[in-house]
C-alpha cells in the first residue's frame, strides 16, 4: 500500500512540475511579446524659456547706465515709460502632444520654483528686474530668473499650457521655508495671498507716479484663520499656446497690457490697477491679459500678452 501511495505522489509531483515549467515558458513568451510592442515612457530634463518685451524691444530696467525708456506706450500713443518692476508667478505647466495627450511638467525645486507633491501643486516665480535703473529699490536684487525647469515624458509637441498665478493651497498658506514663495515684494496679506503679477512702470507724463498692474485673488475670506480660503475672484488665468519645440520661447509683451491705458490719468482707487473690480483702470488691463470678471472662474478664452517665438 505504501508503494502505491508513493507512486501516486511521484506522479502528482511530476505533473505539478510539468505545469509549472509550462507556465514559466508561457510567461517568458508573453514578456518577450510585450516588450517588443510596449514603449517605456522616459522622463527628460526640460527648460522652458521666457522673454519679456515691450512691443518689439526686450524689456530691461536699464541700458547704458540709465533707466531704459520705451516710447509711445498706451492708448494715447505718446507716453514714454521706464520699468520699475516686472515679475510674475506661473504654475501648472504641461505640454500637449500631437495626439492630444497631456504631459505634466514635473518642476524642479530651487529658490524660484517649488513642487509640492503632497498637494499636487507647483509654481515658479519669473523675475526680470535686476535692481538697475528705476528697478533700484530696497529688497530688489540683481538676480533674475527667466525660465522654468523640470522633467517631462518625451513627445512630439503641439501646445504648451500653464497658469498665470499661484495655485490655491500654495497661495493661501504661510510656507516660510519655501524661498520661491517668500519674496516679500510679492506678498499681499494673509487671506489674499500673493501678487500673481508685479508689473510697475513710471510714465513720463507723471514721473512722480508709479503705474501698477498687480494681479491677484480678490474677495478672499479665511474663516477663523482656519487656512480654508475662498475667493470671489480667483483671478488665475489659464494660458494655452502653440508650441512644437522645446527650443521655442514664451514671450510676454508688456506693451499689450498697457495698450488701452492712459497713464497720464488716475481715475481713482489705485494708480493703475491692483485688481479691484471698482477700479476703472482695471477693466482694459483685465481684458488684455485674458480675465473676464463677469465669470466666476475669471478666465476668458482670449488673452493678448503671451505668444511663442
Amino acid at each position: 500500500m505504501k508503494t502505491r501511495y508513493k507512486n501516486i505522489l511521484n506522479l502528482s509531483l511530476s505533473a505539478v512540475t510539468a505545469l509549472l515549467l509550462a507556465g514559466c515558458g508561457s510567461d517568458s513568451d508573453s514578456d518577450t511579446n510585450t516588450s517588443s510592442t510596449q514603449t517605456v515612457a522616459i522622463s527628460k530634463n526640460v527648460e522652458i524659456k521666457f522673454l519679456a518685451k515691450v512691443g518689439d524691444e526686450i524689456l530691461k530696467c536699464s541700458e547704458d547706465g540709465k533707466a531704459k525708456k520705451y516710447n509711445r506706450i498706451g492708448i494715447t500713443g505718446d507716453d514714454n515709460i521706464t520699468i520699475k518692476d516686472f515679475r510674475f508667478f506661473v504654475s501648472e505647466f504641461s505640454l500637449v502632444d500631437r495626439d492630444g495627450k497631456v504631459h505634466e511638467i514635473n518642476l524642479s525645486n530651487n529658490d524660484y520654483q517649488y513642487n509640492d507633491i503632497n498637494h499636487s501643486e507647483s509654481v515658479a516665480m519669473l523675475d526680470f528686474e535686476d535692481r538697475t535703473g528705476d528697478c533700484n529699490e530696497s529688497e530688489n536684487n540683481s538676480a533674475t530668473y527667466t525660465k522654468v525647469i523640470g522633467k517631462v515624458t518625451e513627445g512630439n509637441w503641439s501646445k504648451i499650457r500653464f497658469t498665470l498665478g499661484v495655485p490655491l493651497w500654495l497661495n493661501h498658506h504661510n510656507l516660510p521655508d519655501i524661498e520661491a514663495l517668500n519674496h516679500s515684494k510679492m506678498h499681499w496679506n494673509w487671506a489674499t495671498g500673493r501678487k500673481f503679477t508685479k508689473f510697475e512702470t513710471k510714465p513720463d507724463s507723471n514721473r512722480s507716479m508709479t503705474w501698477y498692474f498687480h494681479l491677484g485673488s480678490t474677495g478672499c475670506v479665511d474663516d477663523n484663520m482656519s487656512g480654508v480660503v475662498t475667493c470671489a475672484q480667483p483671478n488665475r488665468i489659464d494660458i494655452e499656446l502653440p508650441f512644437d519645440s522645446i527650443s521655442q520661447t514664451v514671450v510676454i509683451d508688456y506693451a499689450k497690457i498697457l495698450e488701452d491705458s492712459d497713464m497720464s490719468l488716475d481715475l481713482g482707487v489705485a494708480k493703475g490697477c491692483m485688481s479691484s473690480l471698482t477700479d476703472p483702470e482695471c477693466k482694459d488691463m483685465f481684458k488684455n491679459i485674458g480675465l473676464d470678471v463677469n465669470k466666476k472662474d475669471g478666465i476668458s478664452s482670449n488673452q493678448d500678452i503671451f505668444y511663442v517665438q
